[in-house]
Order: structure tokens, then C-alpha cells, then sequence
């Protein structure tokens, strides 16, 4: 399983602490906590979205081990969206509005975690997302927390390590065409014009896509090494 979720999963845990205490009805009752995972189980993203519906349910599992005593009790209820706003939407409104969940966590595609943010500041659900689109979060948003750096930083990072290795400043930049990829090529664009450079080609490509054959055929054009391709990463980061 992949580490960088796992660790992702204990984020989750600290904040589902926060919203542990004092509400049970009764002295002794049991306090359950219901938690809403949206992943992309289908679709492009499907090995993403495996692990990190797989690493929420180990950390789900492990607290409530640790919180048997307690009297308090985690419940997970996993949904689909399938790289599709439109299905994350409704997925989001089924768990928030018939399951009734305390957190929403996932959402590690952008354009999905974009798509439900009305959603939850509506209804005033705590989000924590693995999408690293910078409209997520700036201006600030009450409801939203991110567990993922932003493209702001990533693409200031990413520049900032190829400028200090590699001699040709000639820069493409090849990215996926969606909010994630999108933001960050114009992250990475605004970076190497702080260095007095511009992209020599900015070449973008459909998720899912198995050939880049055409894509590097226009960077070629351009005639750059190809040690100059900036390409972002896929989200989650």
C-alpha cells in the first residue's frame, strides 16, 4: 500500500479527534462517528482511489481498536466517483444528506473536490481533501482542510529544482487537461517567468491518454532536450 496515503490517513485521524467529546445522549452511550469517503473506485484513477479508500479503512480500523474504552465508535461508508464531478456530487449529497456523515474524506481529484465544495459549505460538513487545486483553500474556506501541499507550492518546487539542474533553460511544460493539471501548468508558467523565461511549448493531454506520440512530437518541434519537459505530476500528489 502506498505510504504517502497511509500517512494521509493518520491527518484523518488527528482531525476525527477534534470532533470526539461530550455529545453522546447519554452517560454511557455509545458516540458513533460516521465518516464519508469518496474515491475514485473506476475510471482512470482507480488504482488511487483503491489505496486511499484502503489506507481511511485501516486508520478507521486501527482507531477504533485503540478507542474500544472509550465508548466512541468509527463507521465508514465509501462511495464513487469515478473521476466525474458530476458523480462526486451526488455522492457527496447521498452521504451528507441520507447517511448523515460527520466528515467528508477524499477527493483526491481536483476537479471532483472542486465540484462538491458548494456542497459542503452549505452544509457546513468538514472536508478533508487530498486535491491540491489552490482554489480549495485560497481564499480560505472554513469547511475545507487539505491534506495534500497546494500546486501553488508544488509548481514553485518543481521549477525551483529543474532551474537549479539542468543548463538548457528551454522549458515545456506537459500536463494533464483538467483543473489539477491546468492550475498547476500556470503555477509553473508564472515561475519561470520570474526567471525571465518563457514556456517554449505548453502541450496538454486528455487523462487516460496511452500515447504521447503527438505531445512529443510539438515539444520536439521546439527543439528542446527532453531533460526540459516539466510534467505535472498526476493528482494526488
Amino acid at each position: 500500500m502506498n505510504k504517502r496515503i497511509i500517512l494521509k490517513c493518520v491527518v484523518l485521524s488527528l482531525m476525527i479527534l477534534t470532533l470526539v467529546g461530550g455529545s453522546s445522549s447519554g452517560a454511557h452511550a455509545e458516540k458513533v462517528l460516521k465518516i464519508g469517503v469518496i474515491a475514485s473506485l473506476s475510471g482512470p484513477q482507480a488504482q488511487v482511489g483503491r489505496e486511499l479508500a484502503d489506507g481511511a479503512l485501516l486508520a478507521i480500523q486501527r482507531i477504533n481498536e485503540e478507542w474500544k474504552e472509550k465508548g466512541v465508535r468509527m463507521e465508514m461508508s465509501l462511495a464513487d466517483e469515478g473521476g466525474s464531478p458530476d458523480q462526486a456530487q451526488e455522492a457527496a449529497s447521498r452521504l451528507v444528506r441520507q447517511t448523515k456523515v460527520d466528515l467528508l474524506f477524499g477527493l483526491a481529484d481536483s476537479d471532483c473536490a472542486l465540484a462538491v465544495l458548494p456542497l459542503v459549505n452549505q452544509a457546513q460538513i468538514p472536508l478533508l481533501t487530498l486535491a491540491t487545486h489552490p482554489d480549495l483553500a485560497h481564499p480560505p474556506q472554513r469547511w475545507v482542510f487539505r491534506g495534500n501541499i497546494s500546486d501553488e507550492e508544488q509548481g514553485k518546487i518543481l521549477v525551483d529544482l529543474l532551474w537549479e539542474r539542468i543548463s538548457n533553460k528551454k522549458i515545456a511544460l506537459l500536463y494533464e487537461e483538467n483543473a489539477y493539471g491546468r492550475s498547476g501548468a500556470a503555477v509553473e508558467r508564472k515561475r519561470i517567468e520570474q526567471y525571465g523565461e518563457t514556456p517554449v511549448a505548453e502541450v496538454s493531454y486528455a487523462r487516460g491518454q496511452g500515447s504521447f506520440t503527438s505531445a512529443l512530437s510539438q515539444i520536439k518541434a521546439a527543439d528542446i532536450d527532453l531533460r526540459g519537459i516539466l510534467r505535472c505530476p498526476c493528482d494526488p500528489a
